[in-house]
């Protein structure tokens, strides 16, 4: 939805100096398969990512596109996959930092069928 790119505009107007890059799978970026750090072109000084939590809203076939992606981390087949294919986005990202850079990750907790998956704590 860009609300990080939002804020950061918001930030460059109130006179920050800030560079923003926003990829998403649903504009053609696909961070289990692109390079970040190509995609961008240089290491970055921060990163932050708000990946879709484990199939708690299905993107890829429901909320954008006629057909679920495979490689869209909200529709895995199960939690084990799920985690799999986020350490892969991580590690792309961590890649495309600077060193010394930071890195945020933006996740909190689910609970599906009665399991508690706390999403925070299974990041690696």
């Amino acid at each position: 939805s860009d609300t990080t790119g939002d804020v950061v505009r918001t930030m460059q107007g109130e006179g920050w100096n800030l560079t923003y890059h926003g990829f998403d799978l649903r504009n053609g970026f696909n961070l289990l398969r692109d390079s970040l750090l190509e995609k961008i072109g240089k290491p970055v000084d921060l990163a932050w990512f708000h990946p879709p939590y484990a199939g708690m809203i299905a993107y890829s076939g429901n909320q954008w596109g006629t057909h679920p992606h495979p490689d869209d981390l909200s529709h895995c087949s199960n939690y084990g996959d799920f985690l799999e294919k986020l350490a892969v986005s991580l590690k792309n990202i961590y890649r495309a930092l600077k060193r010394g850079g930071v890195y945020g990750v933006l996740i909190g907790d689910w609970k599906k069928d009665g399991v508690y998956h706390p999403l925070g704590l299974d990041l690696r």
